[in-house]
């Protein structure tokens, strides 16, 4: 069989045109995560109600959902388990980091499905994420002769590469798929048939083909090291609440030195982050509370102990109150 016949035999294995299966608004983003087939985290950074909305295509080549919010994020956790998954920023966004990099709009990010991954949206940030089984990325691999290392990618993690006029395509032709089924009111994509079926993925293979080098491989300066222990302390419910001095202590770093690198990498100070970490679990447990569960109890697990302050930081962070959270309001 010659590659062009391997290659037309590969996509009439997958002739089924794509399909809207989420267009969602949502206001919690906590309730989204847990809905979701991914393990996520987010810490929400800005002060103010989220205004967010998802939405998924599927394929069977590949699934493409895309993410808009209003509001800044710290974004931690697993892709879908099974698939491997890149993804793209919008340029329109506001500043995004990436595994401790900055991403420009213009290139693909890896979703380490083993060590997970680690961003920093700014507000009115938008990216969409692609997704494909891995024999499904390896068989198109072995038929266009595009042979890289799949273990590399998939426990690497960081931006892969600057791709510029290639993402942008890529994007163009997802936007178009999106916008047909906003136009047309029908949940089929025809025309994107081809796209997700293999033509995103090749697309894809041969810009991991040009380039498989993470770009975040440089030798991390002492601030970022003292951030990655002070983010690892933050980790573990035990350490919280703590204190800006005995994080400080523990990191083995001076306040002005470790309130910089959280300034540098999430636009916030240390005092700041630790609030928001705090907030973001005691919103965590307010959604998934069960009936006859007091705030004060959770509140008072998480070392919150001054009520009227507390709801006071939680409606300033979120746009509502603790009890509004906790009445699925």
């Amino acid at each position: 069989m010659t590659e062009s016949s391997q290659y037309r035999s590969a996509r009439e294995k997958i002739s089924t045109p794509p399909r809207l299966v989420v267009d969602r608004l949502f206001s919690n983003i906590e309730a989204w995560a847990a809905a979701s087939d991914w393990d996520l985290d987010f810490r929400q950074l800005s002060a103010g109600r989220l205004n967010g909305r998802v939405r998924v295509l599927a394929g069977p080549g590949c699934t493409a959902m895309k993410v808009q919010l209003n509001q800044s994020f710290h974004q931690l956790g697993h892709s879908q388990p099974g698939y491997v998954t890149f993804g793209i920023p919008y340029p329109p966004s506001s500043e995004f980091k990436w595994c401790g990099s900055s991403a420009r709009g213009d290139e693909l990010l890896n979703f380490n499905p083993f060590g997970g991954f680690d961003g920093i949206s700014g507000k009115s940030f938008s990216g969409c994420t692609l997704s494909f089984r891995r024999e499904t990325l390896e068989e198109l691999a072995e038929i266009l002769d595009l042979p890289f290392d799949f273990e590399k990618i998939l426990h690497g993690g960081g931006v892969l590469l600057g791709a510029g006029e290639e993402t942008t395509r890529i994007r163009r032709q997802l936007d178009v798929a999106f916008q047909s089924v906003s136009i047309t009111g029908r949940t089929e994509v025809p025309a994107a048939s081809s796209l997700f079926e293999t033509g995103v993925a090749e697309a894809i293979l041969r810009l991991l083909a040009q380039s498989s080098r993470p770009r975040w491989d440089a030798v991390q300066p002492a601030r970022q090291i003292a951030l990655r222990n002070a983010l690892d302390i933050l980790e573990i419910p035990e350490n919280l609440p703590i204190s800006v001095a005995g994080l400080c202590r523990r990191v083995g770093v001076s306040a002005p030195s470790l309130f910089r690198a959280f300034k540098e990498m999430f636009g916030v100070g240390t005092k700041e982050y630790i609030q928001a970490r705090i907030l973001a679990a005691v919103r965590s447990e307010l959604i998934a509370a069960r009936p006859g569960t007091q705030i004060n109890d959770i509140a008072n697990g998480w070392g919150i102990w001054h009520m009227g302050r507390f709801a006071a930081d939680y409606r300033k962070q979120f746009g509502e109150l603790p009890s509004e959270t906790l009445q699925g309001v």
